[in-house]
């Protein structure tokens, strides 16, 4: 993920503003993700939320892949980050709460 930014800045000629805002929708969607799994997991066990985080990360990084080198514009990485942030948000989370401890 830091080279996203970078790849944005130079090769797309983003400034730093547009770069960071173009990859704002990881950053939006982990954090809602984040809140609603937070709310609702407590149920599951943790590992299941990772697994499943880290395949809809893994999921929004392949769909990345292709598209970076032909991509003319950072709008059509807003659908893979929204799939990546939304498996980033329950998996960090769910690690969060494996190293807390039962008490959190």
């Amino acid at each position: 993920m830091i080279a996203l930014p970078i790849y944005l800045q130079i090769v797309l000629e983003y400034s730093a503003m547009g770069a960071g805002l173009s990859i704002a929708p990881l950053s939006l969607s982990m954090f809602a993700v984040a809140l609603v799994a937070g709310r609702r997991g407590g149920k599951r066990r943790p590992a299941s939320l990772i697994r499943a985080g880290f395949a809809l990360f893994t999921l929004g990084m392949v769909i990345v892949e292709p598209i970076v080198p032909r991509a003319t514009s950072g709008w059509y990485l807003v659908v893979p980050l929204i799939i990546a942030g939304a498996g980033l948000g329950p998996a960090g989370l769910a690690v969060e709460q494996l190293h807390a401890g039962p008490d959190l």
